[in-house]
């Protein structure tokens, strides 16, 4: 078991009243942090993983995808990572199943062959290889 410097009653005591976790001094709930916080709480102090928990699944976007931070209108990635930390978790199936089926349909174009043939032949200011990325 790895322990931390930094205890689990003062993460604990950082959780905004929205019942989710913010970057520094910041209001503004992220859902990157809460996932974070809440993986590290889960076993130590489950209380405070059940409320952020219950501020994951009202975040949620009706298309099964998650923000960057509370109150932003778009997807994000932390959607996997929102994804991640539900997988860990009891019975959440709906949630899960909607965020699986965001992440597969957003998926980025660069996967797409088209794109990867683009970036070996025409497009040479590309610097990665798009079969290791992408």
């Amino acid at each position: 078991m790895v322990h931390f410097s930094v205890s689990d009653t003062v993460l604990a005591s950082r959780q905004l009243m929205s019942g989710g976790w913010s970057f520094a001094s910041s209001q503004q709930a992220s859902i990157e942090a809460t996932c974070l916080a809440a993986f590290a709480l889960a076993d130590e102090t489950p209380a405070k993983a059940v409320v952020s928990t219950q501020f994951l699944l009202k975040s949620q976007f009706a298309d099964g995808c998650w923000p960057a931070f509370e109150g932003d209108s778009e997807g994000s990635w932390t959607t996997a990572l929102a994804l991640c930390y539900l997988n860990g978790m009891t019975d959440f199936g709906g949630a899960r199943e909607k965020a699986y089926r965001w992440l597969i349909n957003e998926r980025g174009s660069e996967s797409h062959w088209l794109w990867r043939w683009k970036f070996k032949t025409a497009d040479r200011n590309v610097r990665f290889d798009p079969d290791k990325y992408g």
